[in-house]
């Protein structure tokens, strides 16, 4: 993703028809606390411009409004996780999802996506400058 000197101005996650976008895939995968170290459950997949986007999709679509503001997020290079922040009411039974950027060096398999688990953040941006 390459911003267009306009949306630079404007802040690292705006972007236009004039910047270069290139979509990646990311391969979304559930857990709970007791699972927290395990690969989890494959939730589906989502091609997307940025991790920003990726993450603000999981967070509106995945948690609600409650946990929203309750979160830890981390995004390290090619692996970001969302979970809920522990508090003695759900300690026990905390979730979170993990998320993997997939590429052919690094794939972490092809699970058979229905129209129901993949989700294309690439046809309508809400932060597209129009």
């Amino acid at each position: 993703m390459q911003q267009c000197e306009n949306c630079t101005k404007k802040g690292k996650n705006v972007y236009c028809n004039n910047c270069i976008k290139k979509a990646d895939y990311f391969d979304v995968y559930s857990y709970d606390s007791s699972t927290r170290f395990d690969k989890g459950d494959i939730k589906g997949r989502i091609k997307a411009y940025t991790w920003h986007d990726v993450l603000e999709y999981i967070k509106d679509n995945f948690f609600n409004d409650r946990i929203k503001d309750n979160l830890n997020i981390n995004c390290e290079k090619d692996f970001a996780y969302l979970e809920e922040i522990a508090t003695e009411q759900n300690i026990i039974s905390s979730r979170g999802y993990k998320v993997y950027l997939i590429n052919e060096e690094k794939s972490f398999g092809s699970p058979a996506f229905t129209h129901s688990n993949f989700w294309d953040l690439t046809t309508v941006t809400a932060n597209e400058d129009t």
